[in-house]
């Protein structure tokens, strides 16, 4: 005969629920401004972050990015590594006073004295770039200042070579020559 029917067996629909009058979705121009609030703290919480103190882009980190992106500040030359390096680093949010950007190097030849070594050093910066600043107060002839524009700022950058001036050979610095980069 025929299949049984849902309706044969007692089986009924469940009716649909009525539409609430209280139910809604919210109008288009609410969630615009939610949207458009969000967006605003975000973009906000991303500029306070880049532009706080020691942030991407302030003065002292574009300057120590500068630096960092010169020959001379890298920890190897010459084939000879870094005794001691100090790096600044840029101003917090409760500093008291500017920071100068200054990266320090302390490098020494076992094979040679610190004036060779001075020496070598800088012939390797001629070769970068470097030149000797005519301005410069240093008298010393164990001291060597050399001057150049930095491509990304607009101050010029200051080198100096010189001879460490540690009597004591228990000094971490005895017979080592120092790099320093900063700006003038």
């Amino acid at each position: 005969m025929s299949a049984p029917s849902d309706e044969a067996e007692g089986a009924t629909e469940a009716p649909e629920p009525a539409p609430s009058a209280n139910v809604t979705q919210p109008p288009r121009r609410h969630l615009l401004a939610w949207l458009a609030g969000g967006s605003a703290i975000a973009i906000g919480g991303g500029l306070l972050w880049a532009y706080r103190p020691g942030g991407y882009f302030t003065r002292d980190a574009i300057d120590l990015r500068a630096l960092r992106a010169d020959p001379m500040s890298n920890t190897t030359l010459l084939g000879l590594r870094a005794i001691e390096v100090q790096d600044s680093t840029p101003a917090g949010w409760f500093a008291v006073q500017a920071p100068r950007m200054r990266l320090n190097r302390w490098f020494r030849d076992d094979n040679s004295t610190p004036h060779d070594l001075q020496s070598r050093l800088i012939t390797h910066a001629k070769k970068q770039g470097w030149e000797w600043a005519e301005d410069s107060d240093s008298a010393v002839p164990s001291i060597w200042i050399g001057r150049r524009s930095s491509p990304s700022t607009d101050t010029d950058m200051s080198l100096t070579i010189s001879i460490s001036p540690a009597d004591s050979p228990s000094d971490q610095h005895y017979n080592t020559v120092r790099i320093s980069l900063g700006f003038f």
